[in-house]
């Protein structure tokens, strides 16, 4: 079997939901085709779904740490990152969502993550614009709207994430956290 069937047959167990299964296949590929910045990539991703957080972390930022890394790399980077609690962890994830925004703005995923890392940061005037632009960017975005109303709970303003709230209704459905919150 090659490192490429391995690949594969990896990645179609992560979509059907069975990320530690997954990630032995595509651990078997990256071992048979070590220098594969695919099968490392994917790997990161299925390590995170893992809940195997280092693991995932290592594996991602050696690929950002070259020159040659993808939009895509740098943008999970970033989703891996984000719940990081280091200050200079978090700065270097605001790096790459940088990097990733100034040719992708309306990225959700990084425009969601870089609000919750600015967060973190106590930079909550910019936190709270990245959380505008990511509901912004899709107002679809169940993860997106509890961004926002969390950053502005924390900021003393219920009233106004509860209008955030109220103004799309339907998400309450698709994420539990709206509701708690």
């Amino acid at each position: 079997v090659s490192a490429a069937d391995w690949h594969r047959a990896g990645l179609l167990l992560f979509r059907a939901g069975l990320p530690i299964r997954a990630g032995a296949c595509v651990g078997e590929a990256l071992q048979r085709a070590p220098a594969s910045r695919r099968y490392r990539h994917d790997l990161a991703v299925i390590r995170y779904a893992e809940q195997r957080v280092e693991e995932a972390r290592g594996l991602i930022a050696e690929l950002v740490a070259s020159p040659d890394a993808s939009l895509e790399e740098r943008a999970n980077f970033v989703a891996i990152w984000t719940r990081a609690t280091a200050p200079a962890d978090l700065e270097r994830t605001l790096v790459q969502a940088e990097v990733v925004l100034a040719r992708e703005p309306a990225n959700l995923r990084v425009l969601d993550s870089t609000a919750i890392v600015l967060g973190k940061l106590g930079r909550r005037t910019a936190a709270l614009s990245y959380a505008e632009r990511a509901v912004a960017a899709d107002p679809r975005s169940a993860s997106a709207l509890y961004t926002l109303a969390r950053l502005l709970d924390e900021e003393q303003q219920p009233a106004v994430a509860l209008a955030a709230i109220q103004l799309r209704p339907t998400l309450l459905q698709q994420d539990p956290r709206l509701l708690r919150l």
